[in-house]
């Protein structure tokens, strides 16, 4: 096997190039008006608002801060602004049933004017029974009364009466309410309206010759109290003499009420009264033929809201109603106001596990829900793309009101961007964190007295962001300098190394050293992971470990039994251990063990393996590196350190400087290793040993050593049970031989 030589310095961090795009400060960069690095994204959102179907609402379904809302809301405006504006909606007084209150489709702005058209009615109307043009009139009908003869006085009298209330008042009334229907000839339902209203205001013409309103009926509790001339008036529910296209709603707080609506109430004599004007609208009124943006979270978090929506979206009708009355927790008569025809597109916005769980537990949410708009987190990393990264930055630079920022700063963000992925070939657009970082580097140039944003402000800001999040793990490496964690970066040791693990907490994330320990024995093909037997370790993490018994079995006890019990180990491990990167690590002090061959504490190991005994992938490479790196910094690096990973993921690594230049200086090694033979062979000094033509390893080789224990171990096994039949077979004779002197 060809010797493995470390990672060149260059290998470690791949630094941006901006020098084919010609500009000293973002200033001189065009502002970006698309959106980057979410095509998939925006070719769902496009189509779920261009498909007018029923059920094609949308769901924008990405990790917090990649700009999902930002992204729906600046395409939903787009597309609402070449659209025409929605009709006025108003509900008015039912003179029938008063607790049905009935719904009026206006066009835009007429909703307002018929308010005001009703309004200037009713005060014509008082005023006109206050006219002298009506005493005129009565008078002259009261001097005929005298005129007449006294026997034809009583038959005169009602007919005089009665031409007073429908010759005049009628008169009176009609000539009032005669522009209003001339207004509004073209519409049937503000036309039976009127002639409702009319009706009315004869039929109660006494409150308006008197002057004042009295109090209504309030028996059922849903006429109003005060004036009687309210029922006369119109409440607009929604209005859109403004409105420029389509309505864009964002409802930040979707109560069960603030979405379809509510019946507002007023104490009356120790009574909650109502009536149609206190009806206020919902964002589904708001939104109605246009666009409703709602946190899916948020929206699950307040009862009733979910189903609500739904019904309203199979329904494509807005129906108002208490949740006392849904939930049929109250019998009392309440208004009925008639449902608003709905026609609109829902965007919900949230993450991707509550979409998942949604379309696995809620069969109505397919229905409702059928266009997914996944948002990524990273793009690919190109010389296009990094272009397009620095425009980015430009753009949020006078989006926030930053100082300019000059070209070794944006190419420092960039760097930081793949950082962020853990992949040095991908971006993140993860535009919150992107946008954070640039407002901390634009307050450290303040501090500095400076007008624009250098690279050294950048990684102040990175440093300042590490350091607030830093004590968990000062603690930790403070107790590994002490000796408390027992951790050792030189020497040797049988059955331990040192593997590479993430402590993630909140917004933070480091790399800690934590000492393996394996001891073996005959025993009966077992592997036992301790962590697993008390519970403190999670499924993915006991996975890796009975993989090491599969590949074992495969490679050392093909004809033979593994007649091997193991036990392993995470030493000073106090909480519950998850994931597999250790898994490799575990399989090195195992054969380490089954070897009896030292390892070097001055190397740690990351990366899983498989039954084939390959070196698999692992996340946060980074982190672990350096994580390792600062336990032995402080011990005082020796040249003889290091670190082992997993081939594939060379492409992650954007190390910090000062490990580069160790490496640069030879003071410490990062080692990409394929396979456990690699891994083994760099950890001992002691080649690893191939099959050769009849099945055999070389001796002194590391398998050779493996294999000859094992198979030591399955000797004995085999001794042990031969002999083991002996003793009962002798017992079993003894016993028959004392048996049969018993019965002579």
């Amino acid at each position: 096997m060809a010797v493995l030589k470390p990672l060149a310095a260059k290998q470690l961090y791949q630094a941006a190039d901006l020098s084919l795009l010609d500009f000293r400060t973002t200033a001189e960069l065009d502002d970006l008006s698309e959106v980057v690095g979410q095509a998939r994204a925006l070719e769902a959102i496009h189509f779920g608002i261009g498909i007018k179907k029923t059920g094609y609402n949308i769901f924008a379904l990405g990790p917090a801060g990649t700009g999902k809302h930002g992204v729906v809301t600046q395409l939903l405006q787009q597309k609402a602004s070449a659209e025409g504006a929605p009709s006025d909606w108003c509900y008015v007084n039912n003179f029938e049933q008063s607790h049905k209150p009935i719904k009026l489709c206006l066009a835009k702005g007429m909703g307002r004017k018929l308010c005001q058209d009703m309004q200037q009615l009713i005060e014509a109307l008082k005023e006109v029974f206050k006219s002298d043009e009506y005493h005129n009139e009565v008078e002259k009908l009261k001097n005929e009364l005298k005129s007449r003869q006294e026997q034809v006085v009583d038959d005169v009298r009602p007919l005089a009466k009665s031409r007073t209330a429908e010759e005049v008042v009628i008169s009176m009334v009609a000539r009032l309410t005669g522009e209003l229907f001339e207004k509004y000839k073209g519409h049937t339902d503000i036309l039976n309206y009127l002639n409702n209203v009319q009706a009315d205001v004869i039929n109660n013409i006494n409150h308006f010759r008197l002057g004042e309103g009295e109090p209504s009926d309030i028996s059922l509790g849903v006429i109003s109290q005060g004036s009687h001339f309210k029922r006369y008036e119109v409440n607009v529910l929604v209005e859109h003499s403004k409105a420029v296209g389509a309505p864009v709603v964002f409802e930040e707080n979707p109560t069960y009420q603030n979405l379809v609506g509510r019946v507002e109430h007023m104490t009356m004599m120790g009574t909650l009264i109502t009536d149609f004007t206190l009806i206020k609208p919902g964002a589904l009124h708001q939104a109605n033929n246009g666009y409703l943006v709602l946190e899916a979270y948020k929206l699950l978090q307040h009862p009733f809201s979910w189903e609500s929506l739904k019904r309203a979206l199979r329904s494509s009708e807005i129906h108002m109603g208490s949740l006392e009355q849904m939930q049929g927790l109250v019998t009392t008569i309440s208004l009925e106001p008639e449902p608003i025809p709905l026609n609109l597109k829902v965007v919900l916005v949230g993450d991707r596990v509550l979409y998942y769980l949604l379309y696995q537990l809620d069969p109505e949410f397919q229905e409702l829900f059928k266009v997914a708009a996944d948002f990524d987190e990273q793009m690919d990393r190109s010389v296009e793309s990094q272009h397009l990264y620095a425009r980015l930055i430009a753009t949020l630079v006078n989006k926030e009101a930053l100082h300019v920022f000059d070209k070794p700063a944006v190419e420092r963000i960039i760097e930081y961007s793949a950082r962020m992925t853990e992949d040095a070939n991908k971006l993140s657009i993860h535009m919150r964190s992107i946008c954070d970082l640039m407002c901390e580097a634009d307050y450290w140039t303040q501090q500095h007295g400076r007008d624009v944003v250098t690279a050294d402000d950048v990684q102040t800001a990175i440093n300042a962001q590490l350091r607030r999040s830093s004590r968990l793990e000062e603690d930790l490496h403070d107790n590994i300098q002490r000796d408390i964690l027992l951790v050792d970066t030189c020497g040797s040791m049988v059955g331990q190394v040192n593997a590479l693990s993430i402590v993630d907490l909140g917004n933070t994330s480091f790399g800690t050293p934590s000492r393996i320990t394996a001891r073996v024995r005959m025993g009966d093909d077992d592997v036992l992971d301790i962590e697993r037997e008390v519970d403190l370790g999670g499924p993915i993490h006991s996975k890796g470990v009975l993989i090491l018994s599969g590949f074992l079995g495969a490679r050392y006890a093909k004809e033979q039994p593994l007649a091997l019990t193991a036990s392993l180990v995470f030493e000073q491990s106090y909480g519950e251990i998850e994931g597999d990167s250790a898994s490799s690590a575990e399989l090195y002090s195992l054969l380490s063990a089954l070897s009896n061959v030292p390892i070097k504490q001055g190397f740690a190991v990351t990366g899983s393996v498989n039954q084939h005994g390959q070196v698999q992938a692992v996340g946060g490479v980074n982190e672990k590196i350096e994580g390792f790196f600062d336990v032995c910094a402080a011990r005082s690096l020796t040249g003889e350190q290091g670190v082992l990973i997993p081939q594939s993921n060379v492409a992650d690594l954007m190390l910090r400087k000062d490990i580069i230049a160790a490496v640069e200086q030879n003071m410490f090694q990062i080692y990409a290793v394929a396979s456990i033979d690699q891994g083994i062979e760099i950890l001992t000094g002691i080649t690893a040993g191939e099959l050769d033509g009849e099945g055999h390893y070389p001796e002194g080789s590391i398998n050779f050593k493996v294999a000859h224990q094992l198979y030591r171990f399955a000797i004995i096994r085999h001794e042990f049970g031969e002999s083991k039949k002996d003793e009962e077979g002798l017992s079993d004779h003894t016993e028959k031989k004392n048996a049969k002197k018993s019965n002579s």
